[in-house]
């Protein structure tokens, strides 16, 4: 929902300012309540504005050409929600049904130092000590795992990033970042913040890094 206040420009956006099973005073019910009243106008302006562009003509329209994601388009991520059809007609298209094992992968090693760019550099000392960490980390096996389901679980990555990520921060001036499997996540305490913000988005960021790395999946070509 921030990120889509956001996005809209929206002019108040914040965290609820207390934990939600505290005993608040007057004063505090009433910010609280001024905190529900903001977030429930920003939710209907997220919902018309989503109308305004056809996001729900698009959810409908998938969930037609698509019979097996049902009503997912409208609440899932559009990530996860993609790699989800992908794989689907995948497991079609070679005739594998679904909720059945995929054949084992083969191992599949990672090391960090051949994959951090020469060039990248820090001013910030803490954040130089963070690169060279992870410099020094071992070759291993991160290969993702089948469920018997069928389902693809990322065991080898998530061993990895628990073995060697659980403390490790890069820094932003005071603001810090966990690095964890699926990317950077922020150590932000609650903000509340008045006026106008501009979100910054990188328009294909994931795809277009795994391309740079040449760690496209088995089985396809350059292309």
């Amino acid at each position: 929902m921030k990120k889509h206040q956001i996005r809209l420009r929206w002019q108040d956006v914040r965290d609820l300012p207390y934990p939600f099973d505290k005993d608040l005073s007057a004063e505090e019910t009433a910010e609280v309540m001024e905190y529900c009243e903001n977030d429930v106008l920003s939710t209907k302006a997220v919902f018309e504005d989503f109308e305004k562009q056809g996001v729900f003509d698009v959810a409908r329209t998938i969930s037609e050409l698509f019979d097996f994601v049902a009503n997912k388009p409208f609440y899932t991520w559009q990530a996860q929600l993609g790699s989800g059809i992908l794989s689907q007609l995948y497991r079609r298209s070679i005739g594998v049904p679904i909720g059945r094992k995929i054949k084992q992968p083969a191992p599949t090693y990672f090391e960090p130092r051949l994959y951090i760019n020469e060039a990248v550099a820090f001013s910030d000392e803490r954040n130089q000590e963070v690169l060279a960490y992870l410099k020094t980390l071992p070759s291993e096996n991160v290969v993702s795992i089948p469920s018997t389901s069928g389902r693809l679980m990322n065991k080898g990555c998530t061993e990895w990033g628990r073995k060697y990520l659980p403390d490790v921060k890069l820094y932003a001036g005071n603001v810090a970042f966990r690095l964890g499997v699926g990317g950077i996540h922020s150590d932000f305490h609650q903000q509340h913040v008045r006026g106008h913000l501009i979100d910054f988005d990188v328009t294909s960021y994931y795809p277009s890094l795994i391309l740079q790395a040449g760690r496209c999946p088995t089985g396809l070509t350059e292309d």
